[in-house]
């Protein structure tokens, strides 16, 4: 297949550094890049069609496979169209508000005369999806100077989410009997607070009684002008201890775990090699855990659009993170040893739904 590979060679770096792809966009090099686009798609439906029947080979194969597009690799683009077209200057002006007019819409692929059902790639043999993720894919906007905020995000939270911090309406935080008060959600971070509470409690510790209130991040609690007072950072757990004159707040859930694990002297170790390992997987879950669990389940289920790569390389690093976790509980009964301590607490409600 040398002779194909050196097409699609052809094709890919035609004018130093130009794919094939876009609808919209113009370049100088396009009738020659039309030509070899022809061949490949040509050569493809000869040479792929029997070699995805040799074992083997799709999984070698997979970058192609899953049918990523090349276009998005490459920092031109060019525009499909007839051989004989006359050649356009390209006007790079012209390129980003026709991108800006197509933001938000779904890169869906068109038709092709090649394979007029193209449109229904589930029904496509392999080298035809292999085709289309080479010669439809629209062509991505161009990254932003300066980045502006002239849009909505658009997902499942795109009413609540800005670019800016603070309060975006004044209600005062309800404040009940005991001193301490916890604005929160049932999430993994919300939880674990919830858990170092009732562990200290059933060691009957004085002072561990508390008020929790819900935070309804879906309809912008958060941002209120009361919980931007105890969390500037508007994110839930919050917590406000009462006993202490003026009142302390303490918000990032691992701060408010090593925050009651050092006032009421519970699990955190007092020996200094103890407790450095304790604290290095309390940061560790804290600095990978929400990170990539939130990550993936924003590309995965609520982002408007789906793209496989970010799906991919988050799901991975969560593979890998739960790897290091079964790995080291493999050699100790609890975290950071034989004892059970704040690192526990915080890893256990992220990782008990897997």
């Amino acid at each position: 297949m040398s002779g194909l590979w050196q097409v699609l060679r052809t094709a890919l770096l035609a004018d130093g550094d130009v794919a094939f792809g876009a609808a919209n966009c113009t370049h100088p090099s396009k009738v020659a890049v039309d030509s070899a686009r022809r061949s490949v798609a040509c050569s493809l439906g000869q040479s792929l069609a029997s070699a995805e029947q040799r074992p083997g080979w799709a999984a070698q194969n997979s970058r192609l496979c899953r049918g990523r597009p090349v276009a998005q690799a490459r920092k031109a683009r060019v525009s499909g169209g007839n051989a004989g077209d006359q050649p356009k200057a390209y006007d790079a002006k012209s390129q980003q508000r026709q991108c800006n007019a197509g933001q938000g819409a779904q890169h869906r692929p068109s038709a092709s005369p090649l394979h007029p059902r193209l449109a229904d790639t589930k029904r496509l043999p392999f080298h035809a999806h292999l085709e289309a993720s080479f010669i439809t894919e629209k062509a991505p906007c161009a990254p932003h100077a300066v980045w502006t905020w002239d849009q909505a995000s658009g997902g499942k939270f795109a009413n609540i989410n800005r670019p800016v911090a603070g309060s975006t309406h004044d209600k005062v935080l309800p404040v009940g009997k005991h001193p301490l008060q916890l604005y929160s959600l049932v999430t993994p971070s919300g939880v674990k607070v919830t858990v170092m509470l009732e562990e200290l409690l059933a060691l009957s510790h004085s002072g561990a009684e508390y008020d929790a209130w819900l935070i309804k991040i879906n309809e912008g609690d958060q941002f209120s002008s009361g919980f931007v007072d105890v969390n500037p950072n508007s994110k839930i757990p919050a917590l406000l201890d009462r006993s202490t004159e003026p009142p302390t707040r303490v918000f990032e859930s691992g701060a408010i775990l090593l925050y009651m694990a050092e006032k009421f002297g519970a699990f955190l170790p007092k020996a200094l090699v103890q407790r450095t390992e304790a604290l290095n997987w309390l940061f560790w879950q804290m600095g990978s855990a929400p990170y990539l669990g939130g990550g993936f389940g924003h590309f995965d289920a609520y982002a408007p659009e789906k793209f496989e790569y970010p799906i991919n390389r988050f799901a991975m690093e969560i593979k890998r993170q739960l790897n290091v976790l079964e790995r080291n509980l493999a050699e100790r009964p609890y975290m950071a040893g034989d004892e059970y301590t704040v690192a526990d607490i915080a890893i256990y409600p992220g990782t008990a739904p897997w």
